[in-house]
């Protein structure tokens, strides 16, 4: 018998929000083949990507270069092999290892991309930072998407990864409405809805969100 979403999240209930939403992404991923196939899909075709149909989706998989490096959730293919990474915020800025660390652990594992996900009212900002990050080594794949030295970076916005999922719960695996519900409506509480935060409100999350992170 499946296992319940409260049951599996317990664990982690005094965890960050990027692990909550984290676990409860990869819950829904590992229980339905079809919201799995939908996500891939979606990853690969916002990185521009082939993937295979299906990937196995793990939570916060260390590295074993020196700096232990441990992205919120890898996708790994039918042999096992990392291909896409991904790192879920909210409020928390990008830490050291974020993104280039990540992108030379998917370079030497022959992993193909790094994919933030992240509140609207950040994606902007947020992306502006990483390709900073990245210097000026980097081939355009569309606005939000570029290639650094073989891998792709690309970011997306929570919204866009609630509402797919909800579309699929609805349409073609309806057992999982009630627990696709539940995760969006928590996450969303998370996120600030658009980019017409009051000022100075993103950053004071951000503030706190570094603090509980340290």
């Amino acid at each position: 018998m499946a296992q319940s979403l409260l049951a599996h999240l317990y664990p982690y209930i005094k965890g960050s929000q990027e692990d909550i939403a984290t676990f409860s992404l990869q819950y829904l991923l590992s229980q339905s083949s079809k919201l799995n196939a939908a996500f891939t899909k979606f990853v690969a075709d916002t990185m521009g990507i082939d993937l295979e149909e299906r990937l196995q989706y793990l939570c916060q998989v260390t590295g074993e270069s020196e700096e232990k490096e441990r992205p919120d959730m890898v996708g790994t293919d039918a042999d096992g092999a990392e291909v896409v990474l991904f790192e879920m915020k909210f409020y928390a800025s990008l830490t050291a290892n974020q993104p280039n660390t990540y992108l030379d652990r998917l370079r030497k594992n022959g992993g193909k991309g790094l994919l933030f996900i992240c509140p609207m009212a950040r994606k902007t900002s947020l992306w502006a930072k990483l390709q900073e990050l990245c210097g000026t080594e980097t081939d355009d794949v569309n606005k939000y998407c570029v290639t650094v030295n073989g891998v792709n970076l690309a970011i997306t916005t929570w919204s866009e990864v609630l509402g797919l999922l909800k579309q699929v719960a609805s349409t073609v695996d309806n057992a999982f409405i009630p627990d696709t519900g539940m995760i969006c409506l928590d996450i969303t509480s998370l996120t600030p809805l658009s980019s017409s935060c009051p000022p100075g409100e993103l950053e004071c999350r951000e503030t706190k969100a570094n603090i509980l992170q340290k």
